[in-house]
């Protein structure tokens, strides 16, 4: 009896022993997961402030193609910052590589960096030197006499895309009608004037 109550006690201690070691195991190991979850969510959030940054260099770049190069200095967004640098491809006046970085905290020191790199081209729309007026807005012209040509070889002379308007009073009295000598088409396609592609 005595050798069976002494083997029942170390039986009872190496279950304990093994249920304590199992437990510390899945506990390290939620910390590890939860550690990687972390790491991967810090990742995504970098990630989605360099599209941040792409986002705004498309804006900069639609108001000023050849004048843009970037941010400079990092901008604070969110969890993080982003950082954006515009560089002409060599040899095109047409594309540039834009590289937008997202840094989480910030870039003095960062836990997650991610790097997106787009090319972007500026086009010129179909036709767009054959017409002597090409508007992807309103053309207002005040006044009663135009003469106005453009390409002689079957294109408009004024091309719009939403409208065209003459205004011939002068001082609020209605002045005789327009003489006007040009070709004019509406055309709702061409807006907007230039696009970018990346």
């Amino acid at each position: 009896m005595r050798h069976n109550k002494g083997s029942v006690l170390i039986t009872a201690y190496a279950i304990l022993l093994l249920l304590t070691l199992f437990g510390g195991i899945f506990f390290m190991r939620t910390i590890s997961e939860r550690k990687l979850y972390d790491i991967d969510q810090e990742r995504l959030e970098a990630f989605y402030l360099a599209e941040a940054g792409v986002d705004r260099a498309l804006a900069e770049l639609r108001a000023g193609f050849q004048t843009y190069s970037g941010t400079g200095s990092p901008v604070s967004f969110g969890k993080g910052q982003y950082e954006i640098t515009v560089a002409s491809v060599s040899g095109s006046l047409t594309r540039k590589t834009v590289t937008a970085t997202g840094y989480i905290p910030s870039k003095a020191s960062p836990r997650a960096r991610r790097e997106i790199e787009a090319v972007v081209k500026k086009e010129t729309p179909p036709d767009f030197f054959k017409h002597a007026i090409y508007s992807a807005g309103d053309i207002n012209l005040i006044g009663n006499k135009y003469k106005v040509e453009g390409d002689a070889n079957g294109y408009s002379d004024i091309l719009y895309a939403d409208s065209l308007n003459w205004d011939v009073s002068k001082d609020g009295v209605e002045s005789n009608p327009p003489d006007v000598d040009a070709d004019e088409q509406q055309d709702a396609s061409i807006k907007p004037l230039a696009r970018l592609e990346f």
